[in-house]
């Protein structure tokens, strides 16, 4: 049976006077201050996948907009963005 260490994470040096610069380290969290921990625990939350830091980067961009307009719509999956917006055509701008 193994057990579970904890949590880890890797990360690029990237202070050019480290002897270990630009290269890959690993971090235990639990070797870390207690600042630092919850620090990963808040991340770990929210930004855990791309998808979920995608999410916080267009609503970070979107509230800091204002008096523009904003569209949206499918970039990879074609049958859904036709499906979702049937009457979608293109039309001269006047």
């Amino acid at each position: 049976m193994t057990t579970c260490k904890g949590w880890r994470y890797y990360y690029r040096d990237i202070d050019p006077n480290s002897p270990s610069y630009n290269k890959i380290k690993l971090q235990w969290v639990k070797d870390l201050p207690a600042a630092k921990q919850t620090n990963f625990a808040n991340w770990f939350t929210y930004h855990r996948s791309r998808k979920n830091a995608a999410k916080f980067a267009i609503g970070t961009a979107v509230n800091n907009m204002s008096g523009k307009r904003l569209g949206y719509g499918a970039i990879n999956d074609i049958a859904i963005a036709s499906t979702a917006f049937p009457t979608l055509r293109r039309r001269k701008l006047s």
